[in-house]
């Protein structure tokens, strides 16, 4: 049962205590976090995003700038969205907005495109070949558990796709975030191993990239 809704009630913990300012947040949502990445019931996961909202419209509550305010109200009604989903009831935001179109992806697949988009530049900044860099961008994902059809590997030309349809969409912030993970890797790596080649440095750093949360593809499976 989901306890979100409970009239917003404290936690019992200063929502910003003087040690640090959203100290407590963060503590409680590093901690609910934990418990999100063991979840592997599908539902049970989406109610554990759901906790952690409500944490945060708490904490927001508690401060008098948001005690008397109606700016806040948007995230409740996210709120009850999320417990009409887990009671069984219909709600007007479960409907789908737009039927028909071409493109079936996930806004969480999506947005992993844009993520290999960001590495596929790496790794041509680098003096990766276009094929190249598919080919160790799909065997990066495929180690991760990334598949393509009917579970099999994923292939480097489905790759190639992903990253000519996310030039459409490319986003900055991804790119840079990408680049500059890459800088400090490099950095960082060089003269731990002065004698290696930059460019198995860079492979190195395409295969991690994978395992990072912030591709959010894998937070929606079991």
């Amino acid at each position: 049962m989901l306890t979100f809704l409970s009239s917003l009630k404290s936690s019992g913990c200063r929502p910003f205590p003087t040690g640090g300012a959203g100290g407590c947040l963060v503590a409680e949502l590093e901690s609910r976090a934990d418990v999100f990445r063991r979840e592997t019931d599908i539902v049970l996961k989406r109610n554990g995003s759901a906790n952690m909202l409500e944490a945060v419209l708490r904490h927001l509550h508690a401060l008098p700038p948001f005690a008397d305010t109606k700016s806040i109200f948007p995230l409740k009604d996210m709120l009850m969205f999320f417990s009409d989903l887990e009671r069984g009831r219909d709600h007007p935001w479960s409907l789908t907005v737009l039927r028909g179109g071409t493109n079936q992806a996930t806004t969480a697949m999506t947005e992993l495109k844009l993520w290999v988009l960001a590495v596929f530049a790496v790794l041509r900044s680098v003096q990766f070949t276009r094929v190249e860099a598919y080919r160790q961008i799909a065997e990066g994902l495929s180690k991760t558990g990334r598949s393509g059809r009917n579970g099999l590997p994923l292939r480097w030309r489905t790759v190639g796709a992903w990253c000519r349809e996310a030039q459409c969409g490319s986003d900055a912030k991804i790119t840079a975030k990408a680049q500059a993970w890459w800088t400090e890797y490099d950095e960082r790596q060089a003269p731990l191993f002065p004698a290696q080649d930059r460019t198995i440095r860079a492979k190195r750093f395409a295969d991690e990239m994978w395992q990072q949360e912030h591709p959010r593809d894998r937070s929606f499976s079991a």
